[in-house]
């Protein structure tokens, strides 16, 4: 059988896509956004009730242009751009967990982070571990796996983790851990938040880097709720979200001789995508072609695990919680993001950027018992402080949450519920007063000087951006567009 030399120099090309997928994992150079490159954004509007399927609107498919999105839309101000990027050579990165009474998976954590990082001599963790005399210990559980991974040591990497031990009958909610939390960092250049119920995959640390390399911009914030961990992590850590087999053996030739390379290839393609969900694992077979030219399909045997999520998630819509405080709904989903994506809103869930962030936008400690508004006022006050938020890219999704039940909950610590009820309502309150609501009853107004509103945008500013309204009897119109 005759192969010309365009289809074997494609075939060839072809087999090289699995090495390139992994190279763009964390071995290659960073680029910046390529011209013409466009993200589609899918998202449902949520109506009244966000948790009700039959109120959920059609998706509604929008095209979002990360080239760009640093450039501010008024023409005035065109010529104007973030602060490009500051690295050293050689850099720490900081991880901070706030840990409410899950010692057994926040030890896993620990030890993903150290394990599968390219440069685990670089890492530090801080570890806010709220815990109760008999509860599992963070550090313990963590130095447990230490052990039988490195056994030379007694726990490897221990001087690499500072620990906040609290009481958790002490815990007053997100807010306060957080405010420990960002006093353990260092001189660190990099700080990472994540949840202590996560999981990283291979070479984390420089999937994470290039993704905010290539922004470009010094003030920077990746931040999403992360996939649940689900089949996404190989036993070996292996981040298996683009895992390309292909074994070009043949391609079939037509009665004229004439290989249809590329015509098998897009039949291929389009049949996958038609027959598969996006998050199956499923290998090409030849008779899953359909031959539309001679018997060139069922002579090219193409096999192709696709196990990633191909939709990674974008917060772009919110709400109001139990408490009336601003809430966001989930996530949305972007469609295989090339490169980070703008984004109004914070998830608590992971948070990437430089250390600086974290010392100059400190998180309030007196809003006690705020779970919902949390996120709210860490997205305002960091971008009135002149930080931007971006949702990651396939490049930078390289860690994983486990989205299994929690063990305990901060809600239900033993304390006097009338000292709880006074507290909550200062918290909630507190919030307001900042914002600008009105509100009755006892307010904290403690130290609010030190975490102020940011000078370089307004917080007016930011509601515009992230279509978020207080205006009575209006409902937030979302981010869900280009930004």
């Amino acid at each position: 059988m005759r192969i010309t030399a365009t289809a074997a120099a494609l075939a060839t090309a072809l087999c090289a896509l699995t090495s390139a997928e992994e190279a763009q994992a964390g071995t290659s150079a960073p680029t910046p956004t390529p011209f013409g490159v466009t993200h589609t954004l899918s998202y449902q509007n949520h109506g009244d009730d966000p948790y009700s399927k039959d109120k959920k609107a059609p998706n509604t498919d929008v095209t979002l242009y990360p080239e760009t999105q640093n450039i501010p839309l008024d023409p005035t101000l065109s010529h104007l751009r973030p602060p490009p990027p500051r690295i050293p050579s050689s850099f720490d990165i900081f991880v901070g967990l706030s840990v409410f009474r899950d010692g057994l998976r926040c030890g896993y954590t620990i030890f993903t982070g150290f394990k599968r990082a390219r440069n685990p001599d670089r890492l530090y963790f801080g570890i806010v571990d709220q815990v109760n005399p008999d509860d599992l210990k963070c550090l313990d559980e963590y130095c447990k796996l230490a052990k039988v991974e490195w056994p030379d040591d007694e726990c490897k990497y221990k001087s690499h983790i500072r620990v906040d031990e609290h009481l958790a009958d002490d815990s007053r909610g997100p807010t306060l851990a957080r405010h420990y939390q960002q006093k353990l960092v260092g001189d660190q250049e990099f700080c990472l938040q994540l949840d202590a119920h996560s999981v990283f995959t291979n070479d984390w640390d420089v999937g994470m880097m290039q993704d905010w390399t290539t922004l470009n911009n010094e003030m920077a914030v990746l931040t999403t709720y992360l996939h649940n961990l689900n089949d996404f992590i190989g036993d070996d850590g292996t981040n298996k979200r683009t895992l390309l087999n292909l074994a070009c053996r043949s391609f079939g030739c037509d009665a004229l001789g004439v290989c249809h390379v590329i015509h098998c290839i897009i039949v291929l393609i389009l049949t996958y995508y038609m027959r598969h969900g996006s998050n199956q694992e499923f290998p090409f077979h030849d008779n899953d072609c359909v031959p539309m030219s001679g018997n060139c399909c069922r002579t090219l045997t193409l096999h192709c695990m696709y196990v990633a999520p191909n939709h990674l998630p974008h917060i772009c819509q919110t709400m109001r919680g139990g408490n009336g405080l601003v809430r966001s709904i989930g996530a949305d989903l972007i469609l295989q993001p090339k490169h980070p994506q703008m984004s109004a809103l914070w998830g608590a869930g992971l948070s990437f950027s430089k250390c600086h962030a974290e010392k100059r936008v400190l998180v309030d400690n007196h809003n006690h018992w705020v779970f919902d508004g949390e996120e709210f006022l860490r997205a305002s006050h960091l971008w009135t402080h002149g930080y931007d938020l971006y949702s990651p890219s396939k490049v930078g999704s390289v860690v994983y949450h486990n989205y299994t039940s929690v063990p305990a909950r901060f809600e239900h610590v033993k304390v006097d519920q009338e000292l709880k009820t006074k507290e909550q309502e200062m918290g909630i309150n507190r919030f307001k007063f900042v914002v600008g609501w009105p509100f009755q009853g006892l307010l904290d107004s403690f130290d609010l000087e030190k975490y102020p509103w940011g000078t370089a945008r307004t917080l007016q500013q930011y509601l515009d951006f992230s279509g978020i309204t207080f205006e009575p009897g209006q409902k937030d119109k979302g981010s869900c567009k280009q930004l």
